[in-house]
Formats: structure tokens, C-alpha cells, sequence
């Protein structure tokens, strides 16, 4: 990929939170489905129906802290391209059931699994099989009518939605300016007005995907501030810069 700095798929192994996995084509469905299907088919990787869905946390140097302390209790949140992350786990928790968590990825044997591990005791979180560059597809109110409440058909129910990772998995692919385009209008569809947030946990971004995000989110009313590095906000220094935290605000009427 060309967008952002660490974001290829050829070369060494790719370290996430947990371990190194062997790269392969990240903005491909059937190899996410290929690589949560063998991360979920059972500790010894014998497929025998235990689910064990392994934890990859990319960006591990991007504490999880940093997304919920942008993020007040009783928000209804949607982490996209949601992976095996504790993430969402980790922020219904530390708030205590208050908020309403959706957890929302491409890959069917993600969300399953996902599903099974995290699922159990935490009524006000969702899993949600979408494409996340066509959120405006979704019927929501129907999706999330249990969890915090009925709306009309394009209603938008989320206060914050958090990326981490996925527009990186999006510049792997060709085209994938069209690609992130489309995801930021996606996901301005399902923002709250005047005040909506997206937080990008991402690799460090180039100047030039900074202005294209800039242009591309001024279509849709949504200001961006760039950036926090994990090395800054962990105090470790473990990423030696190669990661950031930045904010997109939706503005009302779509006025940037």
C-alpha cells in the first residue's frame, strides 16, 4: 500500500498483539475468512469444535485506554473491521455495560466466533456480519432495536465509531483510494450529527493520505484531527512512531 507507512502485505511476518502471522492479502474476505477459521477451529488447530479464538491485536502499541477515554459512558459505539480484538470487550467492560457496543466485521467466521467468546453476559453487545464501506445497507433499527432502541429505517445510532486497523487493510488492496473513500461516506451515514466520532488507530499516515482523508471527509462534513502517536500516549515507545490515533467529527447539516 501506498497510504500509509507499514501497511504492506509482502515481506516479513506481520506482529500483531499476540504473535507474528504470515502475511497475506488483507483486503481479501476469503483470506480473513481462511484466517479466522484457523484461528477459531480449536487451541491444537484440529477443528474440533472448540471455539478458541485467538486474540490479534493490531496496533498493540495503541493502548486500549486511548479509545475509551475518548469515549463518555452510555455512547452507543461500533468498532468496524472489529478482528479477534478485545477492544470492544475491553471497552463494555471498563464501562460497565453502559454502553452499547457493536462489533461489526467482514468475515462470517469472525463474527461467529467473536460471537461465542465474547457474547456471553453482555446484553448490549452486537455482532454484525457488513461490509463496512456499505453501512448504509444495514437495517439498523432492526439490527440494534434491543439495545438502544427503535428508530426509522436511516436513522444513525452511533456516537463513535473506532477503525483500528482497517483502513490499513483496505490500502493493501488495489484501487484503495476508492475503497477508503467509500468507508468514509459509510460511515458518516451511521454517525451521529454535530458531534459524531470516528477514532483511526492506524499505521503512522503520509502526508498525502492525511489531505486525501482531509478532502474526502470535507464531502461528507467530517474534520479531522491528526494525530496522537502510541509511543506518546503508552510511554513506551514500543512502536517507534509507526502508529497514531486520530479523530474525524461529523459536523451537523455535513457543514466541515
Amino acid at each position: 500500500a501506498t497510504g500509509s507507512e507499514g501497511a504492506e502485505t509482502a515481506g516479513p511476518s506481520v506482529v500483531t498483539g499476540v504473535k507474528a502471522i504470515e502475511p497475506f492479502d488483507f483486503a481479501s474476505l476469503e483470506g480473513w475468512d481462511n484466517f479466522y477459521s484457523s484461528a477459531s477451529s480449536g487451541v491444537d488447530g484440529t477443528g474440533d469444535g472448540v471455539v478458541e479464538l485467538e486474540e490479534y491485536e493490531w496496533h498493540p502499541s495503541l493502548p486500549h485506554s486511548a479509545f475509551a477515554s475518548c469515549i463518555p459512558r452510555g455512547s452507543s459505539i461500533i468498532v468496524i473491521g472489529c478482528g479477534s480484538s478485545s477492544l470492544p470487550r475491553y471497552i463494555y467492560d471498563v464501562h460497565e455495560g453502559e454502553t452499547s457496543v457493536c462489533c461489526l466485521d467482514y468475515s462470517s467466521a469472525c463474527v461467529d466466533a467473536l460471537r461465542e467468546r465474547d457474547g456471553s453476559g453482555r446484553e448490549r453487545m452486537t455482532f454484525v456480519r457488513a461490509d463496512a464501506t456499505r453501512l448504509e445497507e444495514v437495517e439498523w433499527d432492526v439490527v440494534l432495536s434491543d439495545n438502544i432502541g427503535l428508530g426509522g429505517p436511516s436513522y444513525r445510532p452511533f456516537d463513535v465509531v473506532i477503525d483500528k486497523g482497517l483502513i490499513d487493510a483496505l490500502m493493501c488492496g488495489e484501487g484503495w483510494d476508492y475503497d477508503v473513500q467509500r468507508l468514509i461516506k459509510s460511515v458518516s451515514s451511521i454517525l451521529k450529527e454535530d458531534g459524531g466520532l470516528y477514532l483511526l488507530g492506524s499505521f503512522k499516515l503520509s502526508s498525502s493520505t492525511k489531505e486525501f482523508l482531509v478532502e474526502t471527509g470535507g464531502e461528507v462534513g467530517m474534520a479531522w484531527e491528526f494525530s496522537e502517536e502510541a509511543e506518546k500516549m503508552s510511554g513506551s515507545g514500543m512502536n517507534n512512531g509507526r502508529a497514531e490515533l486520530s479523530r474525524g467529527v461529523l459536523q451537523r447539516n455535513g457543514v466541515a
